[in-house]
């Protein structure tokens, strides 16, 4: 049994080790369960009298498994009436390839009163939605549409800049003009982690976002936790931070597994609010970004 514990701690240790193998990346997106099971293991070692071993173990995995949650407190969100003429209001959606219908999400969106909005999956069946939204969000672009699932999208209320819209694997971004200054409003969607070749995706994604004059907007289905080694990397990348809390955006595996893969990063994201599935396998995202 303490073989075991060792095992469950090392694999604990390895998944804060993506920046060395992408390996690393795939175990944090379970790092929070690893540790729930290495913590039970800890307490079975220290009943068969190896209480040394077991509480070296315990006290591992609970510093490790507190990673998982750095906000404990989720702010209050605020009603987009509270926002300030010059706040920001996005709309995170991966909206499925398979979503039957958009009426319910487009619906949802206008009743949100945001100024931007990010998409994912956006395919010739369903990208209708931007069509209906294009009196209110005149400034769109879409990459991608015919590429596997479909593409990724940017809408913004406000008008565009001169600079040229990016399109690139799994990422697109429009630069926006702002009641004080130019913002870049930018749509991810990568692809799984290891054995998958998201680690490739992000290492081409990396020095676009570098490129970006702030302030930088991005909202994205990143198939990846926001404590993940490449998440870190792409927040850095793109002069971004977190948002606050973590949200169960891909509830497929119930209450024991949630995922929180889907994120709106900003220079300041204060509160978070999540939004129904309306025909998809991913929740919404609203975010309030303030500065």
């Amino acid at each position: 049994m303490r073989a075991v514990l060792v095992l469950g701690v090392l694999g604990l240790a390895a998944s804060f080790g993506g920046a060395l193998h992408p390996v690393g990346d795939s175990l944090a997106v379970f790092r929070g369960q690893i540790a729930v099971v290495v913590v039970l293991l800890a307490m079975i070692v220290w009943g068969l009298g190896a209480r040394r071993s077991g509480a070296l173990g315990a006290i591992i995995a609970i510093g490790c498994g507190l990673t998982v949650w750095p906000s404990l407190v989720m702010p209050a969100f605020a009603k987009p009436s509270d926002t300030s003429e010059t706040g920001i209001l996005v709309y995170q959606k991966n909206m499925s390839f398979r979503m039957p219908d958009t009426k319910a999400l487009t619906d949802d969106i206008r009743a949100a009163g945001v100024t931007h909005i990010t998409l994912q999956e956006v395919d010739p069946d369903n990208r209708a939605i931007l069509a209906a939204l294009k009196s209110e969000f005149p400034s769109q672009h879409l990459c991608g549409e015919k590429r596997g699932v479909g593409g990724m999208a940017v809408l913004s209320r406000w008008p565009r800049t001169k600079a040229e819209p990016i399109c690139n694997w799994g990422f697109v971004a429009m630069q926006v003009q702002g009641p004080d200054t130019p913002v870049w409003i930018a749509s991810v969607h990568l692809n799984w982690p290891y054995p998958h070749n998201q680690a490739r995706q992000v290492s081409l994604l990396l020095p676009i976002l570098k490129a970006l004059d702030q302030p930088v907007v991005i909202g994205g289905d990143f198939n990846m936790v926001p404590y993940a080694s490449s998440s870190r990397r792409i927040r850095r990348a793109a002069g971004v931070q977190a948002m606050p809390g973590l949200h169960d955006s891909f509830p497929r595996f119930g209450r024991f597994l949630p995922l929180a893969i889907d994120h709106v990063w900003a220079s300041k994201v204060t509160a978070v609010e999540v939004r129904p599935l309306l025909g998809s396998d991913h929740m919404g995202l609203l975010a309030r970004i303030e500065g």
